[in-house]
């Protein structure tokens, strides 16, 4: 199998990255917090044009019997404080024709793709997966961060998955959505740089309708604090007001991406 130069990188499980703000790790039992919530008018929201709510573009591809999810608030484009954000995925089991066709120990490839909306590459990744079923948690290094800046308008992401070890992405599985970077005014930014627990950061983030941020937080959470039933039971409650209960119970896939983040150029 070919390889690609791609600098090799872990794939980042530190909370709440590219937000670049200082807490502390969670120090008590939280209650679960998951009713509805509005936008403060304190933070800039995205533009009309992409509040009303829209599911991702799915190719199914030939390796999956279902298709890949992105895990997000359901309504709208998600939107983010993080100047290297971070992307959940649910990657399927494979089919069981494709299990038998790919070789034991022999990984497939996955590639992920983030453009700005000239349709400049900003960020590119290939990961390299095996036969496993889960949660995917995709953070960008703090190098995209010079890249990342524009809040006008979304960011274009796409991810997709092949079960062709050679790397042929012609019939992959893909799945593309959006990203909307906010911006906020002074006294969100002091709110913000306070000290708190990440689970008081998580309930502030919740109240000025950051729900992407806060449901990446809770994730970071729920990782570092895998027996805490409390945070279980509110990642539970979230999943099902986003529509993604059958997500539930779903564990964790730790893999390694070969990341180059790109200088702006047509892709």
């Amino acid at each position: 199998m070919s390889r690609h130069p791609f600098h090799f990188a872990f794939l980042s499980m530190t909370l709440a990255t590219g937000l670049g703000f200082n807490f502390s790790i969670f120090q008590q039992s939280p209650q679960p917090q998951t009713s509805p919530i509005q936008v403060s008018e304190d933070v800039t929201p995205p533009p009309d044009t992409d509040k009303p709510a829209t599911e991702p573009n799915i190719t199914r591809g030939y390796c999956f019997d279902i298709p890949l999810i992105a895990i997000k608030p359901k309504q709208g484009t998600p939107t983010t404080l993080a100047d290297t954000p971070t992307f959940l995925f649910y990657i399927p089991p494979l089919k069981s024709d494709q299990i038998l066709s790919v070789p034991e120990q022999s990984p497939f490839l996955g590639e992920f793709i983030i453009t700005d909306q000239n349709k400049n590459t900003i960020y590119e990744g290939k990961l390299n997966l095996e036969a496993q079923s889960g949660l995917l948690r995709i953070s960008l290094p703090k190098s995209v961060a010079e890249l990342f800046v524009e809040t006008g308008n979304p960011y274009s992401w796409s991810f997709q998955i092949t079960c062709d070890t050679t790397g042929d992405f012609s019939g992959s599985t893909m799945i593309k959505g959006k990203i909307q970077r906010l911006s906020t005014n002074r006294e969100i930014q002091t709110k913000l740089l306070q000290q708190m627990t990440a689970y008081d950061r998580f309930k502030l983030y919740q109240s000025l309708g950051l729900e992407y941020d806060a449901l990446i937080l809770l994730d970071e959470l729920r990782h570092q604090n895998p027996n805490d039933a409390t945070l279980t039971a509110t990642w539970d409650n979230l999943l099902k007001a986003n529509g993604l209960e059958r997500l539930i119970g779903v564990p964790w896939i730790n893999v390694e991406i070969n990341s180059m983040p790109t200088q702006p150029q047509n892709h």
